[in-house]
């Protein structure tokens, strides 16, 4: 059996060829990076964590790379991996888009480390968590079931029709989750008030299509 098909090899050579970069870039910027590096941010945007700058310059491109590996891998082994390979396309979407993610952090974090005051700009941040809930979103409703990536319910899991209903209502509310979380930092939200919003959307987008399963396959019982 052939663990993964040669499209998904090409997908994963493409997020190392991404991670490659965003440790390119690291060591581009080495001399103006301090040390220790800040790699972590609160609410505000002020660094309260610290890390040397060999780890700092490393979050990112293990993103790009351990992220996507691990999600594939794990696909493999999925009850339902003809449903998996269907839709393997779109996972692969997913898997680039989040490593793409993972290069766009390593940018915005070298960049605000080498900054005089070392703060993040939350306005990058939220744009780039909004375009990665858009990508996930756009691709739920195109997988079929299975237990692995989805909206995963005891519900959606028993019903093909449920399923396909869930995802449609949670790709449409991840997409949404996204745009308002790119509208964050722009209607004003900041420290503790924007990630109460984030927690708030993406309990939202997650917890609303569960039960919505659940009265569906009522429905349908």
């Amino acid at each position: 059996m052939t663990v993964f098909k040669s499209t998904t090899w090409i997908c994963l050579l493409q997020c190392a060829v991404i991670a490659l970069i965003g440790w390119g870039l690291g060591l581009y910027f080495w001399g103006d990076l301090p040390e220790p590096m800040p790699i972590h941010w609160n609410g505000a945007g002020n660094p309260d964590g610290f890390a040397p700058r060999w780890l700092g310059i490393s979050f990112g491109p293990l993103t790009s790379l351990l992220i996507p590996m691990v999600i594939l891998f794990f696909s493999r082994f999925d009850p339902r991996r003809d449903h998996v390979d269907r839709s393997i396309k779109h996972l692969e979407t997913i898997v680039i888009g989040t490593s793409i993610f993972g290069l766009a952090i390593q940018g915005v974090t070298l960049h605000a480390a080498m900054s005089n005051e070392m703060t993040l700009d939350p306005k990058a941040i939220m744009l780039l968590v909004g375009g990665l809930f858009i990508v996930i979103g756009n691709a739920l409703p195109k997988f079929g079931s299975n237990f692995f990536i989805g909206i995963r319910t005891p519900w959606t899991l028993s019903s093909e029709k449920v399923w396909h209903k869930t995802q449609r209502l949670g790709g449409i509310l991840f997409v949404l989750g996204g745009f308002a979380m790119m509208m964050l930092p722009f209607l004003g939200f900041t420290g503790n008030l924007m990630i109460g919003a984030i927690l708030t959307i993406s309990f939202a987008a997650a917890l609303i299509p569960a039960a919505y399963s659940w009265v569906i396959y009522q429905q349908e019982a």
